[in-house]
């Protein structure tokens, strides 16, 4: 029977359309992958047959669905847990609508400091443009971009340099640049950089920027965006009312699909 589990194993699941109904399936692949074959000879038809000759009764064996006859032992049940699909769906949805909440959203006031918080990984680099509001930092502005296959076997260096770049030609402000990378710091100080890294500084001097270091385990947010970057970014103006709207729709969704889940189950 299906029950909670905190086992280290955790297998794909998802709900698809069987004979008109839902049907609830399992991918084991990965751990069909590490099972030991335990197959056998059938031995040869026509000897089994002639093994038959005088005999008064037969019987046969078929499961059709052996997964929902067979007991699987103690030692081995820690094996078959799967994840909940609902449950990630839930955990997804809190984490849209706790991103489009005040606490985490906030709007321009060109008359308080930016802070441009940057990241790079070997998928692309994340760049939140964050004033502090009230000793709250809140962000007004998230942006990513995806390396390309060259720039993605750079030097870790290289990597957040080419993503600082990015991050200021994009959003071309006054602002306090934040990194995690400590090696950047000396970007402006260094007299013995390579010719790349020397054009890169070159460039990022035609801003008004300050360079801080932040520690990795402080540096949540851009971390986070960078390991999954927007391949095409979309920039949509919006006015003053959107964080309640999203907030709203979202919250509307959520109940207007539990009304349908309670209408197919009758």
């Amino acid at each position: 029977m299906i029950r909670q589990s905190m086992s280290p194993w955790a297998a794909q699941c998802l709900r698809v359309k069987k004979d008109g109904t839902l049907r609830l399936c399992i991918d084991w692949r990965e751990l069909n992958k590490l099972l030991v074959s335990d197959s056998g000879d059938l031995g040869d038809m026509q000897a089994i047959f002639d093994g038959l000759k005088g005999k008064k009764y037969f019987t046969q064996l078929d499961l059709a669905s052996r997964f929902h006859q067979m007991v699987i032992a103690v030692k081995d049940r820690y094996k078959k847990a799967f994840r909940d699909a609902d449950a990630e769906e839930d955990a997804f949805q809190y984490l849209r609508d706790t991103l489009a909440s005040p606490k985490v959203l906030a709007f321009r006031d060109l008359e308080r400091p930016f802070e441009l918080h940057t990241d790079a990984s070997t998928l692309g680099v994340e760049a939140s443009l964050m004033p502090t509001i009230d000793g709250v930092t809140s962000a007004v502005a998230i942006a990513s971009h995806r390396f390309s296959q060259t720039d993605a076997r750079r030097g870790p260096t290289e990597r957040e340099c080419m993503g600082v770049l990015w991050a200021v030609e994009h959003f071309r402000s006054r602002f306090k640049l934040v990194t995690d990378w400590s090696a950047l710091t000396w970007l402006f100080r260094s007299r013995e950089l390579c010719p790349k890294l020397h054009r890169w500084a070159l460039r990022l001097m035609e801003y008004d920027l300050e360079l801080e270091w932040k520690a990795g385990v402080e540096h949540v947010l851009p971390d986070a965006w960078s390991r999954l970057p927007v391949a095409n970014p979309v920039e949509v103006d919006v006015d003053g009312s959107f964080p309640d709207t999203v907030v709203c729709c979202r919250r509307c969704g959520r109940d207007l699909r539990t009304r349908v889940e309670g209408c197919k189950a009758g």
